[in-house]
């Protein structure tokens, strides 16, 4: 699913760090991520808007951002992220946690993949155009899964 940020450079820059804003692309107030808001915050601890090491004017980078929002953030079990459910690594509640919300995830994930495909953001539309040339078979399978596991879990 192609994902939108926006990351702006103030005046501060780069003794302050960038802004981040995080563009949905689905309804509701669902979060898709612990550290991704439907109003557009994005919390990592180099923005500042997140616990942990903070933004260094002297060593700091914008490809770090990058790389954090890669690495740190858009990872394979975002419920390990939610402060607090950290602890809940390798256990079994925690493995049953993820997986649901990993479900739930994945929906607003195909949601605001259609979303994106119907309505592409002003500008990159050529860019939607041939991520879904190249991915939308990828989709349309995480969607017959998504079903056929539904089918399965209410034959059971």
């Amino acid at each position: 699913v192609p994902f939108f940020f926006d990351l702006a450079l103030s005046d501060e820059y780069p003794r302050e760090p960038p802004l981040a804003h995080f563009h949905a692309h689905y309804v509701g107030n669902e979060r898709l991520n612990p550290n991704l808001y439907v109003d557009g915050k994005v919390c990592l601890s180099l923005l500042g808007t997140w616990s942990g090491p903070s933004w260094d004017p002297q060593r700091s980078t914008l490809l770090q951002v990058l790389v954090s929002l890669q690495g740190l953030v858009l990872v394979e079990e975002p419920y390990f992220n939610e402060p607090g459910h950290e602890c809940d690594a390798g256990t079994t509640h925690g493995k049953e946690a993820s997986l649901l919300y990993n479900e739930h995830a994945r929906l607003l994930a195909l949601r605001a993949a259609l979303n994106v495909a119907q309505r592409p953001p002003v500008g990159f539309e050529e860019i939607v155009a041939q991520f879904f040339k190249r991915f939308g078979p990828k989709l349309v399978e995480s969607c017959e899964e998504v079903l056929q596991e539904s089918n399965s879990s209410r034959s059971s």
